[in-house]
């Protein structure tokens, strides 16, 4: 993970393959407003805002001989949101023994048009879990979902295309023993 500054007042983040914009100030101690910018497939060791442009340090292969070639991309930042739409998946749970009311870490959702979470038990009975989601980052959590899934143990929700909050978690309403949960935005 990099995090530089950029420009003035403006914060660039690159994670996993994914560029993000920071806010520059943090509002009464939390960050709100990571902002995907694009979906990239280079390797970025490093980069850097000199003399007006943004530099990319690279470590590509050549097609040609197969050789690793290390270099220097000069742009104009605003062609970061010329590259890939963002788009990504994570998980909160993967196959983690979940107790009642057990909360899972917050997942960002700012900045993604399509959004589906699909959740797994092995419980064999029927459990319920809850999307909460925080629309100003500020922690204050709204139920915006109850799932039930059923002993068969799968269940998915799909939000509503553009819907936007800054932060989605999953609360476990009952006892719910080796629980996945996985989002994936697009």
């Amino acid at each position: 993970m990099r995090i530089r500054e950029a420009q003035t007042e403006r914060f660039i983040m690159d994670v996993h393959g994914l560029f993000y914009e920071l806010p520059m100030m943090t509002y009464d101690g939390k960050v709100w407003g990571i902002k995907p910018i694009s979906y990239h497939l280079r390797v970025i060791p490093d980069f850097c805002f000199w003399r007006g442009l943004f530099v990319m340090a690279g470590d590509q292969t050549d097609h040609g001989t197969g050789q690793p070639q290390s270099g220097l991309l000069f742009q104009n930042i605003d062609d970061l949101w010329n590259y890939g739409k963002p788009r990504g998946w994570g998980g909160v749970w993967r196959e983690e023994t979940v107790v009642k009311d057990q909360v899972s870490d917050p997942f960002l959702m700012l900045g993604f048009d399509q959004k589906i979470l699909h959740i797994s038990h092995r419980k064999g009975v029927t459990k319920t879990f809850q999307i909460e989601i925080d629309y100003l980052g500020n922690e204050s959590w709204q139920v915006l979902k109850t799932l039930s899934i059923d002993k068969k143990g799968y269940g998915y929700f799909v939000f509503p295309d553009g819907f936007s909050a800054q932060w989605v978690r999953i609360r476990a309403v009952d006892e719910a023993d080796l629980v996945s949960a996985y989002f994936y935005y697009n």
